[in-house]
Parts: structure tokens; C-alpha cells; sequence
């Protein structure tokens, strides 16, 4: 069965301003694993059982324009380097995007708006690991799904990493080819950069936020 949804067309406009502030800035050098950071958001609708965004995230959506991207004819993931943002407004960072250019709609599990999207890096030995991680709420309320219709795109800021460690990096998420399937997982393209040995193994302490931050890490 098909999950095609139509949507209203919204329009994204890119800052000129941003970009340049972005090559200004330096690549975040760190030592230890980086805390999931892909929130997103999609249009609530009873037509897929109220699934949606909530939590936070004012990220929805936007309609794929560029047509090689929808003669894929697949969802995938595209690092794009050469597309410069800010990391809050400190640190210099790229373009990241989830593009849905199959017939149907994607579903994603979800934490408090938080996509399970997370970039790794090829360690010392070759093998791809994670270099972010994705806490765990112990409050059932932070668990939901979010949504990607038939043509349309999230756009992600990631860091540009700097280290010891010349190595290749990509991004791996999380979908589910229909509601109730199981999670499947698709990579994005490989891209050179460099990171800490530490990226790979320590998790940063975590100080939570009082009574309502259903966080421990």
C-alpha cells in the first residue's frame, strides 16, 4: 500500500549572509563523542494515524527542487561540504540533507523530535563508528515518529570535525519503509575529514536540566 501524501509547497530560502559567516569560523575540535543533534519536524495529520513532530523543532519539511535529486528515486542522504552553515553561531559547519524522492511517504522513529541519525568516521583500523551519540529518555512520552512525504526534504547543520585522525566520514539513519516495518538503515556518501581517537569511545557528563529532563546522558 502506498503512503503518498500531498502537501501544500513551502519555499526555503538560503542566507548568503550565513554561508560567509560559516568560512570565517573554525571546525570544532573535540575529543569525545558529540550528543545527537537531527531534530525535525513534520505537519501533524489523522490521515497517518496523528503520527508528526512535536518537541520542539520548527525544522519541517520543504519540497525537493533540484530534479537529479528525484531521479534517484530513492530516500537517501546527502553530506554537501561545500554547502557552508554555522554551528551555533561558533563553529564552522555544512549541509546535510534527508531526501525523499520515492513515491512514498518515510516514517523515522523519533525521540523528542530527534531523528536516529548520527555521523560516523572510519577508525584507526578502517572500520566505520559512531562519532555522536543519542541519549535515552527513560519518559515513554519522549518516544514517537516523524514523517518525510513523496518529494519533499529535511535540511540538516553538522560540524565540520577537526582532529589527529585523517579519515572518511558519513552519516547513517534510521527509517522505517512503512508504518510498523522495521528500522532499516541507509548511509550517506563518504566525504574526507578528520577527527579525535576519542570521538569513538568517551561520552561526555551530561548535567540535567532539574525534575522535568527525562536525560541521564
Amino acid at each position: 500500500m502506498r503512503n503518498y501524501l500531498v502537501l501544500p509547497m513551502l519555499t526555503m530560502v538560503a542566507s548568503m549572509a550565513a554561508a560567509q559567516n560559516a568560512a570565517n569560523l573554525n571546525p570544532l575540535n573535540i575529543d569525545f563523542k558529540n550528543r545527537g543533534y537531527f531534530y525535525a519536524a513534520s505537519t501533524p495529520l489523522a490521515s497517518v494515524a496523528g503520527y508528526g513532530g512535536w518537541g520542539g523543532s520548527d525544522n519541517l519539511y520543504r519540497p525537493v527542487t533540484e530534479q537529479t535529486y528525484l531521479d534517484n528515486n530513492k530516500l537517501f542522504v546527502l553530506l554537501k561540504p561545500e554547502e557552508r552553515h554555522a554551528v551555533a553561531e561558533k563553529f564552522s559547519g555544512f549541509a546535510l540533507y534527508v531526501i525523499n524522492a520515492t513515491d512514498d511517504t518515510v516514517f523515522f522513529k523519533a525521540q523528542d523530535s530527534r531523528l536516529n541519525m548520527k555521523l560516523q568516521a572510519r577508525d584507526m583500523n578502517g572500520a566505520w563508528r559512531d562519532i555522536e551519540y543519542l541519549p535515552s529518555s527513560w519518559c515513554g512520552n519522549s518516544y514517537h515518529h516523524l514523517y518525510l512525504p513523496s518529494r519533499y526534504q529535511w535540511l540538516f547543520t553538522v560540524p565540520e570535525y577537526t582532529g589527529t585522525l585523517k579519515t572518511k566520514i558519513r552519516a547513517a539513519l534510521g527509517y522505517q519503509a512503512s508504518r510498523g516495518a522495521d528500522e532499516q538503515w541507509i548511509y550517506s556518501n563518504e566525504m574526507d575529514g578528520s577527527v579525535n581517537p576519542g570521538q569513538f569511545d568517551k561520552v561526555p557528563k551530561y548535567k540535567t536540566n532539574g525534575l522535568m529532563d527525562p536525560y541521564n546522558n
